[in-house]
């Protein structure tokens, strides 16, 4: 299984744990763009979109980074242009709080939520990057519980 597979799967099982229903979006081009990985029902009538990016190795640099997000932001992009709904990015490494210091709001714009999963301990999450003034912002604090990076 591919690791961006594994990646998925973990997030996907920690989505429902926290009682969101996972809806996976085909894998298809959309004005020659690829689509996120997820759309999140919250059982309350709403959504948000997921992209899932698995980050391999113990030393992600800024560059590595920063193309993983704009490739996340273009899949965003594809099918939600005008931010209706949220978008959540879901980091998925060994060491998810290191990469907090290398975001800030021109690196993860169009993303109002990014968040870090440890591939070692997938039930527990942290954010490591808010977009400020994001409409979005409180309904996501509502619906995705999260411990703050350390």
């Amino acid at each position: 299984m591919s690791t961006h597979r594994t990646a998925e799967l973990q997030v996907e099982r920690w989505l429902r744990h926290q009682g969101l229903v996972p809806h996976r979006l085909e894998h298809r081009r959309f004005h020659d763009r690829k689509t996120p990985d997820f759309r999140v029902d919250d059982g309350k009538g709403r959504s948000f979109l997921v992209e899932v990016k698995g980050l391999t190795g113990t030393a992600v640099g800024p560059f590595a980074l920063a193309a993983k997000i704009a490739r996340a932001r273009a899949q965003f992009d594809a099918i939600n242009h005008g931010g209706h709904l949220a978008n959540v990015l879901v980091l998925v490494t060994k060491q998810p709080a290191r990469l907090a210091p290398l975001l800030d709001d021109r690196a993860t714009a169009g993303v109002d939520l990014t968040v870090g999963l440890a591939n070692d301990t997938p039930m527990r999450a942290v954010v490591l990057h808010r977009r400020p003034n994001s409409r979005h912002g409180s309904y996501l604090e509502a619906v995705l519980p999260l411990g703050e990076t350390p």
